[in-house]
C-alpha cells in the first residue's frame, strides 16, 4: 500500500487538499496471481518480520543509484503521456525502517513548488535516483493509491505530500 496526503495550491492561493491509498491486489500482477492461487488456495498472512523486510526492500529501492539526489514521485496524465509534476522525496534514506510492515516517508512535507506542465492527473510513477520506476499506480478523485481533491494540475501550482508511507501486504 502505498499512501499520501497533501495539497495542490493554485497560483491565486486555492488550496486543494487530497489523500489516498490502496494496496495493489495480487490479482493486478498476473503471474503473481497465478503462482499464488496455485501454491497458496487460503488466504495468505505474513509475519511482521517478513512484513518489515518486504516493506524495506521495496522502501529502499526509491535510493538507488546516483543520477539525482532523491528518488522522486512523477504525477503524470493517462498512459503516463505527460510529467505533470515531479516531486522530490528526502535525501537517502527516503523512508524510515518498517516497523509493523510500514514505513514512514522521512522529511515530510514533500513539495513540488511548480508543477511542469498542465493537465488532468491520472497515474504516478515512483521512481529511484536513476529514474528507475520502483512502482506505479492510480490517480483519482476517490479509492485510489493518490486521491487527488481536483484532478487538474496547471504548470506552476505547488504539489505537496504531506504524508507518505508504504506497507508491505499482510
Amino acid at each position: 500500500m502505498f499512501a499520501f496526503t497533501g495539497e495542490i495550491v493554485k497560483p491565486d492561493g486555492l488550496v486543494l487538499p487530497f489523500r489516498g491509498g490502496a494496496s495493489v491486489p495480487v490479482a493486478r500482477v498476473p503471474k503473481l496471481a497465478g503462482i499464488f492461487r496455485r501454491f497458496f488456495p487460503f488466504s495468505i498472512t505474513h509475519s511482521t518480520t517478513i512484513r518489515n523486510s518486504l516493506c524495506n526492500t521495496v522502501v529502499d529501492a526509491f535510493d538507488v543509484g546516483s543520477t539525482n539526489g532523491e528518488g522522486r514521485i512523477k504525477i503524470q496524465t493517462a498512459g503516463h503521456a505527460t510529467d505533470l509534476a515531479i516531486i522530490p522525496m528526502d535525501a537517502p534514506p527516503a523512508f524510515s525502517a518498517a516497523s509493523g510492515g510500514v514505513a514512514t516517508g522521512n522529511g515530510l512535507p514533500w513539495t513540488e513548488t511548480a508543477a511542469i506542465a498542465s493537465g488532468t492527473a491520472a497515474v504516478f510513477d515512483a521512481i529511484d535516483r536513476d529514474n528507475a520506476v520502483v512502482l506505479q499506480g492510480e490517480v483519482a478523485l476517490a479509492n485510489s493509491d493518490i486521491v487527488l481533491a481536483n484532478l487538474s494540475i496547471t504548470a506552476n501550482d505547488v504539489v505537496r505530500l504531506s504524508t507518505c508511507s508504504y506497507a508491505a501486504p499482510l
